[in-house]
C-alpha cells in the first residue's frame, strides 16, 4: 500500500478538510505501490477471480477436467463489464476510484474496510455493469474500541476549482445524513449481514458486530444514529493548481448548516494523472493479464 503526505489541513464552512497527495519523497515508487494495490483489489473481485469459479465448477460428473479452462475462459468473457462511451460513467472508473478512497482512508483515518462486506469485491455477474448501490464506500472507523460507521461518497474530477462534482457530493452526503429511504440504515444492515456471514477471524470482529447491532437498534432515532457515523466526502482531483496553491477551495460551497450534529471530514486527493485514463487502463490491464 502506498504512503501519503498531508499537504494542508483546515476548516472550511465549519468542518475539517484535508489535502493529500502520494508521498513526494519517491512518487514513482509510491505510484507503483498504488497501482499494484488496486490491481490486487480488482483481481479479488468475484467477477474477475478465476479461483471463485474454479471451486464452483469442480462438481463431480458435471465438467470434465479437460474442459475446465475453456469454460473458465467463457466465464471471464461474460463477466467483463461493458464499455461506456462516456468514461465518467464507466463502472471501471467508479470501482477504481472507490478502491483508491479506501486505500487513503485506511492509511490516514484509522478506517477498516473488510473485503467480505465490500460491494465491489462481491459484485455478481448480473450487476457487472451497475455502479455501487447506496453509499459508495462503507466501513468502520476505530480508535481502540471506539467505533463509528464510515459513510464515504466519492467523486473524481479534473475540472476547475471549486469543481462541480462537489455539489453532487454534497447531495449524496445529505441523502445519507437524512437517511432518505433508509439509505444509511440499509447499508449498516447489509454490512452487518456480510460480516456476520463471513466468520472472519479478527480480534475486533465481535466488538464491531456488536456495534453494528447497536446501530440497527437505534436506527429509528435519527440523532442516535447520526452520532455513531462519520461522513466523508472524498474528492480525487486532477488539477495541478490544487497542489501549486495548496488549496481546499473545492469545498468552498459545501454547506453543512442543514446537517445538525454531523461528524464530517472532507478529503481531497490531488492526483497527478488523468483519472479516467488511469482507472480504465488499470482495470483493462487486469482483465487482459490477470
Amino acid at each position: 500500500m502506498p504512503g501519503f503526505v498531508c499537504k494542508k489541513r483546515g476548516i472550511i464552512n465549519g468542518f475539517e478538510v484535508a489535502l493529500f497527495e502520494l508521498d513526494t519523497n519517491n512518487q514513482i515508487e509510491e505510484m507503483s505501490k498504488l497501482e499494484e494495490h488496486l490491481k490486487n483489489k480488482i483481481r479479488k473481485m468475484k467477477l474477475h477471480n478465476p479461483d471463485e469459479y474454479r471451486a464452483l465448477l469442480q462438481v463431480p460428473g458435471v465438467i470434465e477436467n479437460e474442459f475446465m479452462e475453456k469454460i473458465l475462459a467463457h466465464i471471464k468473457r461474460i463477466n467483463i463489464p461493458s464499455k461506456n462511451k462516456n468514461q465518467w460513467f464507466d463502472v471501471r472508473r467508479s470501482r477504481v476510484t472507490e478502491f483508491m478512497a479506501q486505500c487513503l482512508l485506511e492509511r490516514e483515518y484509522n478506517c477498516i474496510f473488510y473485503e467480505a462486506a465490500d460491494k465491489r469485491i462481491n459484485t455478481d455477474v448480473v450487476n457487472r455493469d451497475k455502479h455501487t448501490p447506496g453509499i459508495d464506500v462503507t466501513g468502520i472507523y476505530h480508535n481502540n474500541k471506539d467505533f463509528k460507521f464510515v459513510a464515504c461518497e466519492v467523486k473524481a474530477s479534473k475540472g476547475d476549482i471549486p469543481c462541480e462534482e462537489a455539489k453532487s457530493l454534497l447531495t449524496d452526503i445529505y441523502k445519507g445524513y437524512t437517511n432518505e429511504e433508509e439509505r444509511l440504515s440499509k447499508d449498516i444492515l447489509q454490512y452487518y449481514n456480510d460480516l456476520s456471514a463471513a466468520q472472519i477471524d479478527d480480534i475486533l470482529i465481535k466488538d464491531i458486530l456488536g456495534f453494528l447491532i447497536k446501530l440497527i437498534n437505534v436506527s429509528s432515532s435519527h440523532e442516535e444514529l447520526i452520532k455513531n457515523v462519520i461522513f466523508i466526502p472524498f474528492l480525487i482531483r486532477y488539477n495541478p493548481k490544487i497542489i501549486e496553491h495548496n488549496t481546499l477551495e473545492d469545498f468552498a460551497e459545501f454547506r453543512i448548516e442543514d446537517m445538525k450534529g454531523i461528524d464530517i471530514k472532507g478529503v481531497i486527493w490531488a492526483f497527478n494523472k488523468d483519472i479516467n485514463t488511469f482507472a480504465n487502463d488499470l482495470y483493462d490491464e487486469v482483465l487482459a493479464n490477470g
